[in-house]
């Protein structure tokens, strides 16, 4: 009976034990996207005391941006699954698990870009199009067009931060991003302030002032943790010279893992009949 009750308690232990560890990596996670979505609203916010007309252009504007950023995540998502799988795979077979994993952070990153190019394109040169699928008000139209003009390096910068934010977080790493996020936070901030509304000398530039502001803070965010995962990072030692690197014994698996994600996604937005 006593032995009984001893196993019980270790295993109460180990319990409480891995649903600690569990814990503090969720919370940096969840702390990161909370101000993510911050970082996304304060152009809206703040963009809300040029006038109405200005908040929807900003408003619309973000909500073709929050398109592609959906397709980094369900790219991000993806790349963990595989980055998962290797990283758990190192104890078994060391190289060939560390060779899998910058295959696949260099996939990732190819695709990211080639996506962010298409977007900064259809940006850059069908501005109001895009404008035209959410309102057909000429002066929203306008002050989009605007927004989107100083949008379009954004694309690239915040397409590298959300995959390389999420590859970290599959190897331990989740309190670097949640200091990034929070410093992209302010820098996001302290830019839309000066920009916006003129202020520290800087010329009032209005929404243009707002797309800056996040550009500014995505670049911030972008050159932190792309500088750690190319530069510092010893866990996966995934270099800029890697990214020249053949994958194509590992592209159809990558390509096949973000189509299920996002068709799991898909299936649970329909509504419920």
């Amino acid at each position: 009976m006593t032995e009984r009750r001893r196993a019980e308690r270790r295993r109460a232990e180990i319990d409480w034990k891995f649903y600690k560890k569990v814990f503090w990596l969720a919370l940096p996670i969840a702390l990161q996207s909370l101000i993510t979505i911050g970082v996304n609203m304060l152009d809206t916010i703040m963009v809300g005391n040029l006038g109405e007309m200005s908040l929807s252009a900003v408003s619309l504007a973000n909500q073709f941006i929050g398109v592609y950023q959906i397709f980094c995540m369900g790219l991000g998502m993806g790349a963990s699954v595989l980055v998962s799988r290797y990283w758990g795979m190192q104890e078994a077979e060391p190289v060939k698990s560390i060779q899998a994993l910058r295959k696949t952070i260099c996939i990732v990153v190819r695709i990211t870009v080639s996506l962010a190019l298409l977007f900064a394109v259809v940006t850059l040169l069908i501005p109001q199009v895009v404008m035209r699928m959410y309102t057909q008000d000429a002066e929203i139209i306008r002050l989009g067009e605007i927004y989107f003009r100083f949008s379009v390096i954004t694309y690239f910068f915040l397409g590298l931060s959300l995959v390389c934010t999420i590859i970290l977080r599959c190897v331990g790493q989740v309190k670097l991003p949640l200091l990034v996020s929070i410093g992209a936070f302010f820098v996001n901030l302290l830019a839309n302030y000066v920009f916006i509304f003129g202020k520290l000398g800087m010329p009032r530039m209005g929404i243009a002032g707002a797309a800056l502001g996040t550009l500014i803070a995505r670049l911030f965010e972008a050159g932190m943790i792309c500088g750690y995962l190319l530069l510092k990072d010893e866990k996966i030692g995934f270099r800029v010279k890697h990214l020249g690197m053949k994958t194509a014994d590992l592209l159809g698996e990558y390509i096949r893992t973000p189509c299920l994600t996002f068709s799991v996604r898909i299936s649970r937005m329909r509504p419920h009949i």
